[in-house]
C-alpha cells in the first residue's frame, strides 16, 4: 500500500470529522411548514399558546396617543405618573438582556427634559426670557442623533 496516509485515529474509530459537527440547518419544505401551521393553528384552538397578535400600526397608535393625552385633565399628579412610565420604560430589556429600543425611546425623552431645562436655565443666566424655537432644537439635536 505505497503512497497511502496513513489512517487517523477517527477513521480507524469509524468517525469522520462531520459526524460530530452540528447539522446545518435546513429549510423547511412546503409540507413540513403546513404540518407546523397546523399544529400551531390546534395548539392556539386548545388555548397552550396564545394567539397571534396583529402588528401595531405605529402612526395610528402615536396620533391616538396624542389625542388621549391632549385631552387628559391636567394636574400635578401628571408629571409624577409621566416620570414613573418613562423609568419603566427605560428599564425594558429584551430577551437576550440587551436594552430594548423602546427604552432607548424612554431615555431620550427623559434626557431631553433634563436638556430643556438646562436649556431655560442657561437662558435665564444670559438674561434672555425669548428664545426662537430653532436655538431649543440646535441645543437638543445630539440627543435626536443618538
Amino acid at each position: 500500500m505505497q503512497g497511502q496516509l496513513p489512517a487517523s485515529d477517527d477513521d480507524r474509530l469509524g468517525r469522520r470529522e462531520w459526524d460530530s459537527m452540528p447539522e446545518k440547518n435546513r429549510k423547511l419544505t412546503q409540507r413540513q411548514k403546513d404540518s407546523n401551521r397546523k399544529i400551531k393553528k390546534m395548539l392556539q384552538e386548545q388555548g397552550m399558546i396564545p394567539t397571534d397578535k396583529e402588528n401595531l400600526d405605529r402612526e395610528k397608535f402615536v396620533d391616538d396617543v396624542i389625542a388621549e393625552w391632549r385631552e387628559r385633565e391636567c394636574s400635578e399628579k401628571w408629571d409624577s405618573y409621566f416620570s414613573e412610565a418613562a423609568l419603566i420604560v427605560s428599564a425594558k430589556i429584551d430577551r437576550n438582556y440587551r436594552i430594548s429600543s423602546e427604552a432607548v425611546g424612554a431615555a431620550k425623552v427623559l434626557k431631553m427634559a433634563l436638556m430643556i431645562k438646562e436649556f431655560e436655565d442657561r437662558m435665564k443666566a444670559e438674561g434672555r426670557e425669548k428664545y426662537s424655537y430653532q436655538e431649543k432644537m440646535n441645543y437638543l439635536w445630539d440627543i435626536f442623533q443618538a
